[in-house]
């Protein structure tokens, strides 16, 4: 009787480690269940964000080429400004000795005239 008895508890106990094992099996296909859908998850958003640098970066390259146009502009209307500042200092030179020339006559409608466009456009008398 004792080979039947040990048989039975040898039997138990394998009942008993294959239920253990069954629920590891179970908790770890569960676990590898999970990891593939964070696994997915994760590359959805992998490409989500792949997409989303190349639009970023395609807006960089946008913004650069921008910046390379102004910059242009800026240095050529620089050239232009420069340029119409020594014909402004010209002509605001003539003009103050305009002004100074008639200036002798305050009376005069033509000092009177002449005084208001003067004036209109910043040279004031004595300048």
């Amino acid at each position: 009787m004792i080979n039947y008895e040990m048989a039975l508890y040898e039997i138990e106990m394998y009942k008993k480690a294959h239920e253990s094992l069954s629920e590891n099996l179970t908790h770890a296909n569960k676990m590898a269940q999970q990891y593939k859908t964070e696994r997915d998850t994760l590359i959805d958003d992998l490409s989500w964000y792949k997409a989303k640098v190349s639009r970023l970066e395609d807006g960089i390259k946008t913004l650069e080429r921008k910046n390379a146009n102004a910059r242009t502009l800026n240095w050529e209307l620089k050239g232009y400004a420069d340029m119409y500042k020594e014909d402004s200092d010209k002509y605001k030179s003539l003009l103050s000795e305009i002004s100074q020339h008639i200036g002798n006559k305050p009376s005069s409608s033509t000092y009177k005239y002449f005084r208001a466009k003067l004036d209109g456009i910043g040279i004031k008398e004595g300048e």
